[in-house]
């Protein structure tokens, strides 16, 4: 990201939005006083040609900014024009000795011109040079510039010349000390625009996108009731043991390598992480938004987390390291949604389902999805099951409980039963 422009550059915008009415202004003023200059003072033939010359110095800088205006920077077109006023009323006032008028617009302009956005360096030196080209002309056509006459003149002259410079230094501080103040603004601004996004994004990590939204608009977020939710479970086999016989930084860094693969499968697989409990995990499909196809992408990701479990016991034993084993168990069922706390928020579930799938997951085999009669119902055409009949639950008695096997071989990717096909989500759609 581009950062805040220089002041040179903040002046070089500012020059860009007075160029038009600054030519335009020049056109109207100048012009007509062609007329004045030749009934006037026919004596000096050059300054109706003075007032054509800025003409075309303003339509040039008109030309240049519509057409050209990656040409020459707008400080230097600005400057081309207010330096061509100064000058030419620098020598016109030379050229017409005693004439209190030309003088006078004169003075005018040079006061004038240091308001436009200049660079002080722009701003003093055509000034300079101008006040200079006077005097220098004025001496050439003989004017006296000490007559009674043109004491006030010569007394105007003086204070211009003192007086320019520190207006010119007095309006290079006010432009510079507001273009600090709009660079600390805008970098402020900035730092809240990154402050926001950052606690959106930790909004977005903690809770569903959905409940994000809701909690912005309203500050709360409503409990509701799902009919139907497939709530998924997992455990590590012996972890108590496994815990005794390794340091905690190193538990917490496998745990965490565990985990964050968990995280990656339910993403992909849509479904929503809501807590971890010890080395538990717990994830559901289907909340906050419904989806027909949740059953289903819960045993997908089951037996996603039972593979990459597989794949990583089967590395630390290889190293020598005690083997991790993970059980996982799957139920559907209707259940309550909602955001629990006030300060920490955690969007959670509650509900008989909840109950009955961690029932699932405790009774299951290392390296097995069990999942409940109510979730194979969903899936049976879709995967290959294995059923355990009638089995004891903590405090359910009997429940009907089966394996998953894999995806079956005509909704999978070349029938290998791991990656379903288009077939598959045609079926689990419909």
């Amino acid at each position: 990201m581009r950062g805040a422009p220089s002041f040179d550059e903040e002046l070089d915008l500012q020059a860009a939005r007075v160029l038009v009415p600054s030519a335009l202004m020049s056109l109207w003023i100048w012009l007509p006083y062609i007329a004045s200059d030749r009934s006037l003072h026919a004596e000096v033939p050059a300054l109706p040609w003075l007032r054509v010359g800025l003409s075309v110095v303003s339509v040039i800088v008109l030309l240049l900014h519509f057409f050209g205006r990656n040409l020459v920077r707008p400080q230097l077109r600005l400057l081309g024009l207010i330096g061509y006023m100064q000058l030419a009323g620098a020598f016109s006032a030379g050229l017409v000795p005693g004439d209190a008028a030309y003088i006078g617009g004169f003075f005018i302009v040079l006061m004038i011109a240091p308001a436009l956005p200049l660079a002080r360096r722009f701003a003093l030196g055509v000034h300079g040079v101008a006040l200079a080209l006077f005097l220098v002309t004025s001496a050439f056509t003989g004017a006296d510039l000490l007559r009674p006459a043109l004491r006030y003149t010569l007394t105007d002259l003086a204070a211009v010349g003192i007086g320019v410079p520190f207006l010119v230094l007095a309006l290079d501080r006010a432009r510079r000390r507001g273009w600090e103040k709009s660079v600390e603004i805008e970098r402020q601004r900035g730092e809240l625009a990154a402050d926001k996004l950052r606690i959106d994004a930790l909004l977005h990590n903690v809770l569903p996108a959905p409940i994000v939204t809701e909690l912005k608009a309203t500050d709360r977020v409503e409990p509701r009731h799902h009919g139907e939710v497939t709530v998924l479970f997992t455990d590590f086999v012996g972890f108590t043991t496994i815990a005794e016989q390794v340091t905690a930084e190193k538990l917490v860094a496998d745990l965490d390598a565990c985990f964050s693969s968990f995280d990656a499968i339910v993403a992909r697989r849509g479904l929503e992480r809501l807590k971890t409990i010890g080395d538990s995990y717990m994830a559901a499909a289907g909340v906050p938004v419904a989806r027909r196809t949740h059953a289903a992408d819960a045993v997908l990701a089951a037996l996603d987390i039972v593979r990459a479990i597989s794949a990583h016991g089967a590395a630390r034993a290889a190293a020598g390291h005690p083997r991790w084993d993970v059980r996982v168990g799957l139920h559907t069922g209707p259940l309550v949604a909602g955001i629990v706390g006030q300060t920490r928020f955690a969007y959670d579930v509650w509900g008989d389902t909840v109950n009955i799938a961690s029932r699932m997951e405790s009774s299951g085999a290392p390296g097995c999805v069990n999942i409940s009669a109510a979730t194979a119902a969903r899936v049976a055409d879709l995967f290959v099951l294995q059923p355990r009949g009638q089995v004891p639950a903590k405090n359910k008695g009997l429940v009907e409980m089966f394996y998953v096997v894999g995806v079956r071989p005509e909704y999978s990717v070349d029938g290998a039963g791991i990656e379903p096909n288009a077939a598959f989500w045609e079926k689990a759609r419909g």
